[in-house]
C-alpha cells in the first residue's frame, strides 16, 4: 500500500514538473522583444552608465584598486575634518531633518577631488552642505593600480544628527 502511494506521488510530482516547466509557442513568441525602440533605449542607458567610468579628459575611473586613495592623515582625520567643517543648516534644524547623506566623488591621479554627487540625500539643504564640505577637502593621496596613480571613485557618508 505504501509503495503504491509513493509511486503515485512520484508520478504526480514528475507530471507537475513537466507541465510547469513546459512553455507554449505563444509564450516563446512573447518573450522575444519585438519593439526596436525599446532595445535602443536600453542600449543608450548602458552607454550612459559606461560614461560614468571616465572623466571629461577621457581618463578611466576605477572603483577598486590595489591601493585606495587616502585622506591626509587617514580615516580618523577624515572624520575629524568632516565633523569640524559641517554646519547644520538652520532650516534643516527647524524642520527636524536628520540622517545620512551618501556622497561620491573622484580622486584624480594628482589627488584632487572632482565629480561630486549625492547618491542618497535627505533634503536639498543637507545635500548641499555635504557637497560643500567635500569641496573644502585638501588633496588626497591618489589610489594606485600596478604602481601607477589612477583616478578612483570614492564614497563617503556624512551624518546629520540633531542633539
Amino acid at each position: 500500500m505504501k509503495k503504491a502511494i509513493m509511486n503515485t506521488m512520484i508520478i504526480l510530482f514528475a507530471l507537475a514538473m513537466c507541465v510547469g516547466c513546459g512553455q507554449s509557442s505563444e509564450q516563446k513568441e512573447e518573450s522575444v522583444p519585438t519593439d526596436v525602440t525599446k532595445a535602443e533605449k536600453q542600449e543608450q542607458v548602458q552607454v550612459e552608465a559606461e560614461d560614468e567610468d571616465t572623466l571629461e579628459n577621457g581618463e578611466q575611473v576605477f572603483r577598486v584598486v590595489e591601493v585606495m586613495p587616502k585622506f591626509p592623515g587617514g580615516d580618523a582625520e577624515l572624520l575629524k575634518f568632516i565633523a569640524k567643517n559641517v554646519k547644520y543648516p538652520q532650516e534643516s534644524q527647524n524642520k527636524g531633518e536628520q540622517g545620512r547623506v551618501i556622497c561620491s566623488f573622484v580622486v584624480t591621479k594628482d589627488g584632487t577631488l572632482t565629480n561630486y554627487k549625492v547618491i542618497r540625500g535627505i533634503s536639498p539643504a543637507l545635500d548641499q552642505e555635504a557637497v560643500r564640505v567635500l569641496q573644502m577637502m585638501p588633496r588626497w593621496t591618489p589610489g594606485t593600480q600596478r604602481g601607477e596613480p589612477v583616478a578612483v571613485k570614492y564614497t563617503v557618508p556624512i551624518t546629520f544628527k540633531l542633539q
